[in-house]
């Protein structure tokens, strides 16, 4: 700065401004209501391209002012210094160019290089303009004798992922890299019948034909009549955020379950009879929804998302993990670290050893108490008595298969002879 203040060019201007840092990254003020970002700084897993930052500038000789930008542009090598972390990056609306070379790792024009694996690009309507090589003529085919020179914004080994309504005009106005566009994305993943997941997009699983998956992401919980009196069995009812009970009026229900919001928690079932995982190839797209328009879930629920990085998720005796396709309460005073993109379960004030079941509206198979049920635990067919009824000995232990004695049953004492 102080270079720039002794240069006597710099001197006819009123102020010269400095750029800012904020969360670990460096923006450059380009209008008074605009900023770049210079660089990357974030050590997100999934980093998302920030909307806004604030930020101390010069506003007039001597004097600094907070003042908050709207950030429109990915600066050339952006991504230069950025941590090995970052393997994601989303892209919102907010961007209007993207610089040269912003997602290299190098500043060697014949270097084809980054540790970005995926770009999502949430915009439905992109332009030349968006692109510093066709909008300044830097592509090989516009630089001749310098082709070997690579001014390209993304390199080669990263994937870009648009939504499905803007899949073509993408591959028509970036030519450079339509075998690298798509709007299918992997990589969710259901071994067991049920998994957990969120992102920080919309998310749309109506799309692949070869699996049924629904997303339930509103939970309640109430507490119904157990074993030993009305507190011992809970039940959860979750519904998918577009749920539309079957055939209301105006829609058909098909797009029950499909649709997850920005953020949100959601529990995944395999809806197809017989099948506990989908097939190879299953994938999911960007959300369109306008009702939504990557705003997280606002209702009641009892799921928590896990999204830009993996969390440590510090237990008070209420919270739930899914492993193997079963939920498991994590012990009170402990903690677990929860993989980013999946989402935990939160049950406040249910005692211990009480029951707790999932209920589902959308289609479950397996009907209990009058409600379609999962089980926090598993239950075995083999500890269910012969006449469908559960016993527990004086002790308060089940009994599979109770003989002589007195037992309880349905909350009363009753005598095997």
């Amino acid at each position: 700065m102080d270079k720039y203040s002794a240069n006597r060019y710099y001197q006819q201007f009123n102020v010269v401004g400095t750029s800012f840092f904020e969360n670990g990254n460096e923006y450059l003020p380009v209008s008074q209501n605009t900023v770049d970002l210079l660089s990357v700084g974030n050590k997100d897993y999934t980093f998302v391209v920030p909307a806004t930052a604030t930020g101390q500038v010069l506003v007039n000789p001597g004097e600094m002012a907070e003042r908050t930008y709207d950030v429109r542009l990915i600066g050339d090598y952006a991504f230069q210094n950025t941590s090995d972390v970052v393997k994601e990056v989303v892209v919102f609306n907010n961007i209007q160019y993207i610089g040269a070379r912003a997602f290299m790792k190098t500043t060697d024009l014949m270097q084809d290089q980054s540790t970005v694996e995926n770009i999502f690009f949430i915009d439905g309507a992109p332009t030349k303009r968006m692109l510093s090589t066709t909008r300044f003529k830097l592509r090989p085919a516009d630089l001749g004798a310098s082709a070997d020179k690579l001014y390209s914004e993304i390199v080669s080994t990263t994937n870009i992922y648009v939504k499905k309504s803007a899949y073509e005009t993408y591959k028509a106005i970036w030519t450079d890299y339509q075998d690298k566009i798509d709007y299918r994305v992997p990589s969710i993943n259901i071994g067991t019948k049920y998994s957990t997941f969120s992102r920080e997009f919309d998310v749309d699983l109506s799309d692949c034909p070869s699996s049924t998956v629904y997303a339930f992401t509103a939970g309640k919980l109430e507490n119904g009549t157990g074993d030993y009196g009305p507190r011992t069995k809970y039940f959860v009812r979750m519904t998918s955020i577009n749920h539309t009970g079957g055939n209301p009026e105006g829609s058909s229900g098909e797009d029950d379950g499909n649709y997850i919001p920005a953020n949100s928690g959601v529990l995944l079932k395999v809806m197809d009879e017989g099948v506990n995982a989908p097939p190879q190839g299953y994938y999911y797209c960007i959300g369109e929804n306008s009702k939504w328009n990557n705003a997280p879930y606002d209702g009641e629920t009892v799921m928590n998302p896990v999204t830009v990085n993996d969390q440590q998720v510090d237990s008070d005796g209420s919270v739930y993990v899914m492993s193997g396709g079963q939920w498991r309460k994590v012990a009170a005073n402990t903690n677990v670290t929860m993989p980013v993109h999946k989402a935990y379960m939160t049950l406040a004030d249910v005692p211990a050893g009480a029951k707790v079941m999932l209920v589902f509206s959308d289609n479950e198979m397996v009907d209990v108490d009058g409600g379609s049920t999962t089980g926090i635990n598993k239950v075995n067919s083999g500890m269910v008595s012969k006449d469908g009824a559960v016993y527990y000995n004086i002790q308060g232990q089940r009994v599979n298969q109770p003989q002589k004695g007195v037992f309880i049953k349905d909350d009363r004492k009753v005598i095997k002879n």
